[in-house]
């Protein structure tokens, strides 16, 4: 180390020392404790700031909300208003007080500077305004931190002249407090209502909202403050390797939360096959089911809306009535007696979403599983998540390119070849006639179907489950069923077109003991 000579250490060698510091090291491998220490420890990320001192501040609208949790209590949450935000943002430490499910996903979030931000996971979950009945079911992207306490100094609000009769968003907005969500430009322009004032002499504003007054523009701090900030990320070079090192590991270990696992147990626990071979299968209820409310009086009431928009419309009527006829034939909707009719269970709204670029269905008609009954619960808040246990469509893709011949397939109507136990079916009501001078008839679905909140783990469970059974007879569809699986659709392979035919022809085979038709 000192004269760059092998073969001695450097307390043995007679050279001379460094001639920046009496230690016995070569000049060139000098460098300064500080730098020294910042080369060999990791430094974290630094944020800056442009500064600028002034008795006035910029405030920036708050609002008072709640959120329900997992088990649908609310709690209150205090969110910064931006219609310059695409998407809505919450914190980690606000998710892990509602214990929600959370979502993977991979969406990278530009801000200033350009400065990337990964985001992980994200929850869906219903806001609530505090003073009025305004509620709307909104999706967040999960980040540590929004930004730093809101104001940053105190507002001297006694000099704004308040009127007293207007209610505000966040009567604490002068207050520095923390920031546990963000909304963003999708809600912002649904919250504003008629009503504007101009208030202070610096060019504040209250708004006219649904969640309250809101108040932004020019105030008075109490002290001299940090007013203005340009922010401007800066991430180490360690940082930036740690980064790197994480895009190159494979994906987490598969953890299941508390309700995942309970889904899981539960459809274990109860599926069955009936006579004809096709799977049974138990709705997987959460404790909110004590809580159901009435239902068939919405379901009423919009059955009544969904007559008039499709006697405006004759070919969309066409296509309504052709799609619910298929579900009578094929004997996935079923008439009660009137003597089993009752406002008991659950009854689903319907209507129609046109797909115009399907070559099949150009109207298909969605059940409502999310329309809340009178206790402010929907049979999906009833219902209990399973987990993905499927590989994502990139590495699915990846080892389909690695085949010479690939298989490619589609299972037909896969969700409604699984049939909904008997006794859960009181929950799948439907209200429906042809004409509005027929009678309104109840019937129920009988079988799992989309939006329903359990059905995509139902339909893959049910495929692998379908596969482990028939495994010794159809090895190579098994082995494919549990391997090359994403949802409905198929993406597998073979070596050769000899080892493809056989695959084809055991998949067709092994589906076919399900129910299930490939295509």
């Amino acid at each position: 180390m000192n004269c760059l000579k092998a073969n001695h250490q450097a307390q043995e060698c007679r050279s001379i020392h460094c001639r920046k510091c009496p230690k016995k090291h070569h000049t060139l491998l000098h460098s300064d404790s500080q730098r020294s220490a910042s080369s060999i420890s990791p430094q974290p990320s630094t944020s800056v700031a442009l500064h600028a001192h002034t008795l006035t501040q910029v405030v920036l609208s708050t609002v008072k909300i709640s959120i329900e949790d997992r088990q649908g209590q609310r709690h209150i949450c205090r969110a910064l208003i931006d219609p310059g935000a695409q998407s809505h943002f919450i914190t980690e430490k606000f998710v892990e007080k509602l214990q929600l499910v959370k979502r993977k996903t991979s969406i990278p979030v530009t801000g200033l500077n350009q400065v990337p931000t990964n985001i992980r996971h994200v929850i869906d979950t219903r806001i609530n305004s505090i003073d009025n009945e305004y509620n709307r079911k909104l999706t967040f992207l999960i980040i540590p931190e929004i930004t730093q306490q809101l104001p940053c100094q105190p507002i001297d609000a006694a000099r704004l002249d308040l009127p007293e009769n207007l209610p505000l968003a966040d009567p604490a907005f002068h207050i520095p407090a923390k920031i546990d969500a963000l909304l963003g430009m999708e809600i912002f322009y649904d919250l504003l209502r008629n009503g504007q004032v101009k208030i202070g002499r610096h060019g504040a504003i209250l708004q006219n909202s649904q969640l309250g007054w809101l108040i932004g523009g020019r105030a008075l701090a109490e002290s001299y403050t940090q007013g203005s900030h340009c922010y401007l990320n800066t991430t180490s070079l360690h940082k930036q390797m740690a980064q790197f090192w994480e895009i190159e590991e494979g994906p987490e270990a598969t953890r299941h939360s508390p309700e995942e696992a309970a889904c899981v147990k539960h459809f274990h626990e109860n599926i069955e096959r009936d006579h004809t071979g096709r799977f049974v299968v138990r709705l997987p209820f959460n404790q909110n089911i004590n809580n159901l409310g009435e239902s068939h009086q919405n379901a009423r009431r919009r059955s009544y809306a969904l007559e008039k928009e499709l006697q405006l419309n004759p070919e969309m009527k066409e296509h309504y009535i052709s799609f619910m006829q298929e579900y009578i034939t094929l004997q996935h909707l079923e008439l009660i007696s009137k003597t089993a009719r009752s406002r008991e269970g659950y009854y689903l709204p319907h209507h129609p979403v046109i797909k115009e670029d399907s070559s099949t269905t150009k109207v298909r008609v969605v059940f409502d599983r999310s329309a809340r009954t009178t206790s402010g619960l929907s049979l999906n808040d009833m219902l209990m998540s399973g987990p993905t246990v499927q590989d994502d469509v990139f590495t699915l893709l990846v080892r389909y390119r690695s085949f010479p011949v690939v298989l490619s397939a589609d299972v037909e109507k896969m969700f409604r070849q699984i049939w909904i136990h008997p006794e859960d079916r009181t929950y799948q009501r439907i209200l429906w006639r042809e004409k509005p001078e027929d009678e309104l008839k109840t019937c129920v679905l009988k079988t799992v179907s989309y939006r329903l909140k359990p059905s995509p783990y139902y339909a893959v469970g049910v495929l692998r489950t379908l596969a482990k059974q028939y495994e010794s007879k159809f090895p190579r569809a098994a082995a494919a069923t549990l391997r090359d699986f994403y949802m409905d659709d198929l993406l597998s392979g073979a070596d050769t077109h000899e080892e493809a035919a056989l695959l084809r022809h055991e998949l067709i085979q092994l589906v076919k003991e399900g129910g299930f038709y490939l295509r």
